[in-house]
């Protein structure tokens, strides 16, 4: 390649433009500087499919080497480094091994997490260094850490059965209880069928002060006791990521990014989070998308949302969390919340 060009450099108008690098004002974007640094001849790249982590869990950072120029690079070294609350906690040095234009693995970095008192931050960092010494390039991650959870309080029931329903559920800490009686906190629901064929119980349970949590119901109409809502498919494709900021206290505390990019653990990757929304009148959001498309205009559609009846409540989660909380802690406190905070 000897020339090439980006579409739509500067925007054309104040209001902005995604597709562009610089403003209208010919200030440049933060993009504009990460393109820059992807110009560069030889460059280090550190990758990891996961962005959050628990204490103690060991995060594989695979290091990369591309090289741009045509000949093989020869007598480099690399330095990485991890840092966590201001001081490294281990560190190395690796010589490169690289052909001429190119991109080739050098190794993974095995991150041994921490423990963390509270909600912090781990920097991975890795330096190309020539055989003169000197830096030619670097690269740093970040991956967010949180602490340890407490057990959580509670009884749960599940009308289904379902020998995978029942190991999420005792994967976030939680009593599975054989039948729907006094002590049981809350119903985790996992389809239509299992909803039916205990509905009267389960209706009940909520309207005395219980909880009953549905998750990933099908594309279609539904009811849970008073509460009718549709649930679509979302417009334009599936969601990576959804929004916090509801006011909800199931997600107090969580910050903005908590509910991104997260690591599926059937896949070995990150994967959407979110294929439907909920359409309901009266329902209270927990969690916001957005929904609408070629046809419809775009508004707000909760990925998670709340009915209140009686005493106690019901709620409805679209997010992919069965195949996401052995990885990502976020989701691991979000599915407890869920089911052990009571309506009351």
């Amino acid at each position: 390649m000897n020339t090439f060009a980006i579409h739509l450099f500067i925007d054309a108008w104040p209001a902005g433009w995604m597709k562009t690098i610089m403003d209208v004002h010919r200030v440049p974007k933060k993009a504009w500087f990460t393109y820059r640094d992807c110009l560069a001849e030889q460059a280090v790249v550190l990758r990891t499919d996961r962005t959050q982590a628990s204490p103690g869990e060991t995060i594989p950072v695979e290091a990369w080497i591309c090289n741009d120029l045509s000949e093989p690079m020869k007598g480099d070294s690399l330095v990485y480094e991890v840092r966590f609350e201001g001081r490294t906690i281990s560190s190395g040095t690796s010589s490169v091994s690289a052909g001429g234009c190119t991109a080739e693995p050098q190794g993974r970095l095995e991150v041994v997490v921490p423990e963390a008192e509270s909600r912090s931050t781990l920097e991975i960092s890795a330096t190309l260094i020539d055989t003169e010494g000197r830096p030619l390039h670097d690269h740093a991650i970040t991956i967010d850490l949180f602490p340890r959870e407490k057990t959580p309080e509670g009884t749960v029931y599940i009308p289904s059965g379902d020998p995978t329903t029942i190991r999420f559920a005792e994967e976030l800490g939680m009593k599975v209880a054989p039948v729907l009686d006094a002590k049981v906190t809350s119903v985790l629901i996992d389809s239509p069928e299992s909803y039916a064929s205990h509905r009267e119980e389960i209706d009940r349970h909520v309207s005395d002060g219980g909880i009953a949590v549905a998750l990933s119901l099908p594309v279609g109409e539904h009811q849970l006791g008073a509460s009718s809502f549709k649930i679509l498919r979302g417009g334009m494709g599936p969601r990576h990521f959804v929004s916090r900021k509801t006011g909800h206290r199931v997600v107090e505390g969580f910050q903005p990014n908590d509910f991104r990019f997260w690591y599926h653990e059937s896949l070995g990757c990150v994967a959407p989070l979110l294929d439907t929304v909920i359409e309901a009148q009266g329902a209270e959001a927990i969690l916001n998308s957005g929904d609408g498309g070629w046809y419809k205009a775009w508004d707000y559609s909760p990925a998670a949302a709340e009915f209140r009846e009686g005493k106690g409540s019901w709620r409805l989660c679209q997010i992919e969390l069965k195949d996401c909380i052995s990885r990502n802690p976020a989701a691991h406190r979000f599915a407890r919340r869920l089911l052990s905070m009571g309506a009351s």
